[in-house]
């Protein structure tokens, strides 16, 4: 996700670092929230064995990936491929 050259980081990471901490979202993971060189990341956090995992997560970054375009294009075309696939 890439951020508005405008955005107020500090602010925004306490603002994700509220909904991380709030219980007003019916979430299907808890939420992590850690700070990253030029933004911050969003864990979806799994809790099992006594060991806490981030099995995905999302970079909130203030520049955009190489390739971001083409890769974003690709996977909505596969989206909308599967879609038509799962209708047959």
């Amino acid at each position: 996700m890439k951020l508005p050259s405008d955005t107020d980081l500090p602010r925004f990471q306490i603002l994700l670092s509220n909904l991380c901490q709030g219980a007003n979202l019916p979430l299907d993971m808890p939420l992590k929230m850690d700070k990253i060189a030029g933004g911050t990341r969003l864990g979806f956090v799994t809790i099992g064995n006594a060991e806490v995992e981030v099995p995905v997560y999302i970079d909130c970054l203030d520049k955009t990936p190489p390739g971001e375009p083409r890769i974003m294009r690709n996977l909505i075309q596969a989206l909308q491929k599967s879609v038509q696939i799962a209708r047959l």
